[in-house]
Parts: C-alpha cells; sequence; structure tokens
C-alpha cells in the first residue's frame, strides 16, 4: 500500500499521489486534559488516525495532524488553546496553501468537539470560500456514527477504545477510576467551576475492541457515502 502521509513524502511521489487524487485530509485537535488514562494528544492523535484510514480506504494525502484548535478543557493539566480568532485564521490560511499547491478537496476532520470547535472552523471555511477555490468538506465523526450517550462526554469509553484500537501507547486504562473529581490547574477567567468528575463507567471493564471495530466500520461506511467514493477510487 502506498504511503498516504504528506510529511514522509518525496516530491515524485507528492506529485504522483496529487495527480492520483488532490484530496487533502485535514485533521485538527488539541493537545488537551483527558484524565489520567488517556494522553494530552487524544483528540487530534484520534483525527490523525481516522484520516490516514480513510485516505487508505478512499485516496487522498494526509496532512500531519495541528493541535491548533478553540477552548476546551482549559483550566484542567496539559491543556494548550488558541484564541478563536487565530485558530481560524491559522485554518483559513492551511485552505489557502493548499489550495497554492494544487489540492482540488480538503477534507477538515477535528478529533475535538463542542460548539466553539465546529463554529471556530465554520468561520476559517466561510472566510476561505469567499476567494478560495478547493472544494472543502468538514467531517464530524460522532454526527456520522451517532451518539453514544456517555456522559459526562468527554474522556469515555467510546474515546478510549478509539484512541486505543489507532494509539494503543497512548492509552492506559489501569490508570482510569470511575467517578473521579479533577481539580483545575490553571485560573482561566471564563471557567468558573474548580473541578470536573469523569464518568462513573468503568472503562476497565466495557468492550473497547468491539467498541473500536464498530465505530471504525460505520463511520468508513458513512463517510463513503458521503463523498461518493466513485470520485474518490480505491488505494489498493
Amino acid at each position: 500500500m502506498k504511503s498516504v502521509d504528506y510529511a514522509g513524502m518525496f516530491v515524485k511521489e507528492f506529485h504522483e499521489a496529487l495527480e492520483e487524487n488532490p484530496t487533502a485530509w485535514v485533521p485538527i485537535g488539541l493537545l488537551e486534559f483527558h484524565g489520567d488514562h488517556l494522553a494530552l494528544g487524544c483528540d487530534f492523535l484520534n483525527a490523525y488516525g481516522l484520516c490516514r484510514l480513510l485516505a487508505e480506504t478512499y485516496g487522498g494525502i494526509v496532512l500531519p495532524p495541528s493541535y491548533f484548535g478553540a477552548q476546551g478543557f482549559s483550566s484542567y493539566e496539559g491543556t494548550i488553546e488558541f484564541p478563536s480568532d487565530l485558530a481560524s485564521a491559522l485554518l483559513t490560511a492551511l485552505l489557502q496553501q493548499l489550495e497554492k499547491v494544487r489540492f482540488k478537496t480538503a477534507i477538515i476532520l477535528s478529533g475535538h468537539g463542542g460548539s466553539v470547535q465546529d463554529k471556530m472552523v465554520a468561520k476559517a471555511v466561510e472566510d476561505y470560500e469567499k476567494e478560495g477555490s478547493v472544494r472543502v468538506i468538514v467531517l464530524r465523526p460522532g454526527a456520522i456514527v451517532g451518539p453514544s450517550g456517555e456522559w459526562p462526554p468527554h474522556a469515555t469509553a467510546r474515546e478510549t477504545a478509539l484512541l486505543q484500537a489507532l494509539y494503543p501507547e497512548a492509552v492506559d486504562v489501569s490508570r482510569f477510576v470511575p467517578g473521579k473529581e479533577f481539580k483545575i490547574a490553571y485560573q482561566v477567567p471564563r471557567y468558573k467551576r474548580e473541578s470536573w468528575q469523569i464518568g462513573e463507567v468503568d472503562i476497565r471493564e466495557q468492550p473497547l475492541a468491539a467498541m473500536a471495530k464498530d465505530y471504525l466500520e460505520r463511520l468508513v461506511k458513512g463517510v463513503g457515502e458521503l463523498l461518493n467514493p466513485a470520485s474518490m477510487p480505491n488505494r489498493e
């Protein structure tokens, strides 16, 4: 199987891949607190892994993951965020650069959810499309696969299952404590709560491998239906 990773391609291979399918997969996320059991790069690692899987299935080239993004668990240990207007401008600039190097389609997949992130991405796309010609598609994996019903919807069993399937070294379920309360590490003015409690469901007892398999199968199928695979040939 040919490499789909932009950063690892030589110019010749890049030109060949671009000619075969001028689609850029753009994984974005955050460096963000996800409890004790998930690495801080959970969001953008999941986005990167999903983009690689989708590119291997439908073709295209995967950009390195970006951790610029709007607010998340900003008061909690290890979280790095950017002002929404700056993150939006960076994403707009990235789309402009993808047009420069002759991509025809850009597919943005954010591993970090929430209304603030969604608005940031939407603003970036809106600003780009005022003058840009690349077709931009925003993928929200949760909307394609469907809600998990887990609460609170952060550092959940499904998120753990997905990261473990894609990057097992970034997960350590032995560190999970059901219902553990975490105190804030930084004073961020807009956050008033002093603590956050993780879900009561014991992730250590969940069928994580089966959950990930189901998620990935449904996502690949749903994205294929959305993108019309007839116009995005399979890479074998």
